[in-house]
């Protein structure tokens, strides 16, 4: 949306000033990551009309966009998940143009029906998740740190990420540090907003006690990143350079990957099929791992409010709850 789009009879100065405080809503109505996983989605439609010589008119035929998912599907990086958001983002890019009926005849139309089929059959529609990681994997990646300014934050950060269950996004953008309260056994992290309540209406409250041992305990780390960064305000994470300035930004939440996967590594584990999300999946995982904790007391920590919760328990049961095992052989 821009301004040009709004329109009204008669302009003045305040309903100019209406119509720019509207545009900066629209704007802001997607997420930053959202909004840049969009922008990345439209320049492989780009690149794909270019290629082929295909006409950048809009509304685009249906056969188009069913050469265009099997085009997504040959490129062997992405994933069914990738190809249904490029279509999403292809239905929002219509939507924005005006042409707001389009994504439901797309869904209706047989041709892109059975391509999208055949595609999810002969790839297979299942979604491979993060590798979660252990408690003892966390240690190993807290003990490899380095004990300069940069491995105190990292070590913070991993530490953290792993109890409250995070995303990456809650690490870079969402936590600052006026949302932590210290107590004598531990501290809060208020979490004002996420994927389930992206505009902060209900925000959830979490609480991390002090562990048993110094060197892995979240809430001492978190205290050794404060005041070794000297920080006392705004964002929690942020970027450390060479010379230990520390950035008074957040950190991009691509950075968070960035940094997990230098933890990995300098741990001597294997990168692949890890991402920021497995401290997310850990957490889940380890929680429910032999009943330490229900359903609903990891629901409290993470926000889940969905089936995938129960994915990640019934994955760490899997040998616990086996029938298999129970057979006498």
């Amino acid at each position: 949306m821009n301004e040009a789009q709004i329109s009204v009879p008669q302009r003045s100065a305040e309903l100019d000033a209406l119509i720019r405080q509207a545009t900066n809503y629209f704007e802001n109505g997607k997420s930053a990551s959202t909004r840049a996983s969009y922008a990345s989605d439209q320049r492989a439609w780009e690149n794909f009309l270019v290629r082929h010589s295909l006409p950048a008119a809009l509304p685009t035929t249906f056969d188009v966009v069913s050469l265009y998912v099997a085009h997504c599907a040959a490129q062997a990086q992405n994933s069914i998940s990738t190809i249904k958001r490029r279509v999403a983002s292809l239905c929002y890019l219509h939507r924005q143009a005006g042409y707001e009926d389009w994504p439901a005849a797309l869904r209706r139309s047989h041709l892109f029906r059975e391509v999208l089929a055949g595609i999810m059959r002969v790839h297979g529609a299942a979604q491979v998740g993060a590798k979660p990681l252990s408690t003892d994997e966390i240690k190993k990646i807290v003990a490899a740190c380095p004990r300069n300014l940069l491995g105190l934050r990292d070590r913070s950060l991993c530490l953290l990420g792993f109890s409250l269950g995070s995303r990456r996004s809650e690490l870079s953008s969402v936590i600052e540090i006026a949302d932590l309260s210290f107590t004598a056994e531990g501290v809060t992290v208020r979490l004002s907003r996420g994927k389930t309540d992206p505009f902060g209406i209900e925000g959830r409250v979490v609480a991390i006690p002090f562990s048993e041992y110094v060197e892995t305990c979240p809430v001492q780390a978190l205290r050794g990143w404060l005041s070794a960064a000297q920080l006392t305000s705004g964002p929690l994470y942020r970027a450390v350079d060479r010379w230990d300035h520390v950035s008074p930004t957040a950190l991009n939440p691509r950075s968070v990957g960035k940094i997990l996967s230098g933890a990995l590594k300098r741990a001597g584990f294997n990168q692949a099929k890890t991402s920021p999300h497995s401290l997310r999946v850990g957490f889940c995982s380890t929680a429910a791992s032999h009943g330490h904790c229900t359903e609903r007391e990891i629901a409290k920590v993470t926000g889940h409010r969905s089936n995938v919760l129960r994915r990640y328990i019934r994955d760490a049961d899997l040998f616990r709850d086996g029938a298999s095992g129970r057979l006498g052989l």
